[in-house]
């Protein structure tokens, strides 16, 4: 009881000396500090795609890897879809990833007008081109990397129950990975 009494007493101190409508808000400008500075306590979601360096002739990311980031990127958005419970996708892939590495071109033309005297006349044109592959630290600089492309996706869902959910489903894996819809297979699962 000795406890209350004297934080009532302070309470009352603080009342008068600054009053109740500052008191709330510094109250509230204490509460928004705190939520502020409160760590965030959701799953961070990381970017599972390996940063690629340009300028070098590896990346750090496999075929097997790259359709397996894939995957998990199409399961993730169907698994958050309506009506679809858990979600599997195989995605295959065409031929490997290409690279282009930057060249120096260096090409030349000359032309050879030829006339005889009996008035005849023939020309020659002579075209060349010389590429050089662009090397940084030994190895040929890199500007652009193809990933290889989508050959085809099979889903099986739980929930693929409607043919409208099986449009959807279809629909969203054309729009994410830009493939017709003659190479999408939609299953239901067991």
């Amino acid at each position: 009881m000795k406890i209350q009494g004297k934080f009532k007493k302070i309470w009352e101190g603080w009342k008068e000396k600054i009053g109740m409508p500052r008191m709330l808000l510094l109250l509230l400008c204490g509460i928004a500090l705190l939520v502020l500075s409160w760590p965030f306590s959701g799953k961070k979601e990381t970017n599972p795609l390996p940063v690629e360096h340009t300028g070098t002739a590896q990346t750090s990311m496999t075929e097997d890897q790259y359709a397996e980031w894939l995957e998990k990127k199409a399961v993730r958005l169907l698994e958050s879809m309506e009506g679809i419970g858990r979600a599997e996708v195989a995605i295959t892939l065409k031929a490997g990833s290409e690279k282009v590495v930057q060249k120096n071109v260096q090409s030349s033309q000359s032309s050879l007008n030829e006339v005889d005297q009996e008035g005849g006349s023939r020309v020659s044109q002579e075209f060349s081109q010389k590429e050089e592959v662009v090397l940084a630290e030994g190895s040929p600089y890199v500007i652009q990397e193809k990933k290889p492309e989508i050959a085809g996706i099979a889903v099986c869902v739980r929930g693929a129950d409607s043919p409208s959910v099986i449009s959807e489903i279809s629909e969203a894996m054309q729009a994410l990975f830009d493939v017709p819809a003659h190479k999408i297979k939609v299953l239901k699962m067991e």
